[in-house]
C-alpha cells in the first residue's frame, strides 16, 4: 500500500494490484486496471513484444497518482491485450533516483529518504504485489479543451448522449463512474443528472415491454369504442407492386455537413460523406478543417478505393461548397461534376 504521508488514499478505499518487476522496461498496465491512472489519452503507441515474441500494442497512456514522482517515472503505457497481469516497472522507479528494497516479505520504494511506495510478497507467484488507490474519474477536471462558446452545457451533455446511442441515463452514469470517457471533456456525471433530458431513442431502444400509462380508467365521455368506417373507406384486400429496373449511373454524391461541437483527439472537426449508387455504399472520411486542400483529399481517397475495385464513378454531384483545387483535381482524373 501507499505511504498515507506522501500519497493520500481515496476516499472510497479500492485499489487495484499489479506486479512490481525488475525485469519490465516501462510500466505496463492492462485496460481492466486503469481505474487507479489519470490523464488517460490515446496515442498512436508502438508495439510491445511478449516472451513467446507475440507482438501487442500500446493505445493508451495514463499517469500514476503518486505525487513523489517525475512525470516519466509516472508514466505508464496501457496494453488491452496484456492478459496475466499489470506491470510497475522498478527499472522506470531507480530512474527517477528511487531505491528499491526487496526483502523476503515485502517491497519498499525510496526517494529522498521517505518511503513512497510499499508491497507485499505474494506466496503463491514469488512475486511483489502494490496496491494503487483508484482515482475517483468523476470528480476528474484536468484535460484542456476549447468548447464553442455557443454550446450549452445541455447542448454538450445530449450530443454526447447520443454519441453514445442513446443508453439509459442509469447506464450513461455507471459508465461514467467506471472511467470509460475520461477522454471526453467536460462530461460529468452530475452534468448528467442536471441537464440530460428523456429522449425518444433512449424509450425506443428500451421497450421491451407495454409502456405504462397507455389505457386510462377514468370515464371517457365519447362512449363509442368502435365507431362506423367512414364512407366510401371499404376494406378490398387489393395489393399492389411494382419493380424497379436498377440503372447503372456511375454518379457519386457528396456532402459536408457542420463542424462537430468537440474536436477530436486527432484535430478532426468534419466529416466528409459520400453515397455511391451503383454499389449502394456510404463512405466517410473524417476532416481537420474545410479548406480546398482537406477537402480534395477526402474525396480522392474515396475516389481512389472506388476506383481500385472498378467502379470508380464518372460525376459526382456535390454541395455549394467546392474550391477550384477539387474541381481542378476532378478535371485531371476525367471526373464530372
Amino acid at each position: 500500500m501507499y505511504n498515507s504521508s506522501t500519497v493520500p488514499l481515496q476516499h472510497n478505499k479500492s485499489f487495484i494490484t499489479v506486479k512490481a518487476d525488475s525485469g519490465a522496461s516501462k510500466h505496463y498496465f492492462r485496460k481492466s486496471d486503469i481505474a487507479c491512472l489519470t490523464k488517460i489519452t490515446p496515442i498512436p503507441g508502438p508495439s510491445v513484444y511478449l516472451p513467446d515474441m507475440t507482438a501487442i500494442k500500446i493505445t493508451h497512456k495514463g499517469t500514476l497518482p503518486i505525487n513523489n514522482l517525475s512525470q516519466h517515472a509516472k508514466t505508464v503505457n496501457i496494453l488491452p491485450e496484456l492478459k496475466s497481469s499489470s506491470l510497475l516497472s522498478l527499472g522506470q522507479l531507480c530512474d527517477d533516483n528511487c531505491q528499491v528494497l526487496l526483502q523476503k516479505q515485502d517491497l519498499r520504494v525510496f526517494k529522498n529518504n521517505k518511503t513512497i511506495i510499499k508491497g507485499k510478497r505474494n506466496l503463491t507467484d514469488g512475486l511483489w504485489d502494490v496496491n494503487i488507490p483508484s482515482v475517483d474519474n468523476t470528480n476528474v477536471q484536468k484535460i484542456s479543451v476549447i468548447i464553442h462558446k455557443n454550446t450549452s452545457k445541455r447542448d454538450l451533455v445530449q450530443f454526447y448522449h447520443a454519441a453514445c446511442f442513446s443508453p439509459s441515463k442509469a447506464t450513461f452514469i455507471k459508465a461514467i463512474r467506471n472511467g470509460n470517457f475520461q477522454s471526453w471533456p467536460g462530461l460529468t456525471t452530475s452534468l448528467v443528472r442536471k441537464f440530460l433530458d428523456p429522449t425518444i431513442a433512449t424509450h425506443f431502444g428500451h421497450l421491451n415491454q407495454e409502456r405504462m400509462n397507455l389505457q386510462s380508467t377514468q370515464q371517457s365521455s365519447d362512449d363509442d369504442f368502435n365507431p362506423p368506417h367512414e364512407l366510401l373507406n371499404l376494406q378490398t384486400n387489393e395489393m399492389i407492386a411494382t419493380v424497379t429496373e436498377f440503372k447503372i449511373t456511375s454518379k457519386a454524391f457528396g456532402d459536408l455537413p457542420g463542424k462537430f461541437p468537440i474536436t477530436s483527439s486527432r484535430g478532426t472537426q468534419y466529416v466528409l460523406v459520400i453515397y455511391h449508387y451503383n454499389s449502394n455504399a456510404i463512405l466517410v472520411r473524417p476532416l481537420k478543417n474545410r479548406t480546398g486542400k482537406y477537402i480534395t483529399e477526402a474525396y480522392l481517397s474515396i475516389y481512389n478505393i472506388l476506383k481500385t475495385r472498378g467502379i470508380a464513378p464518372k460525376t459526382f454531384i456535390l454541395d455549394n461548397e467546392t474550391s477550384n483545387v477539387l474541381l481542378n483535381a476532378f478535371e485531371k482524373e476525367g471526373i464530372k461534376c
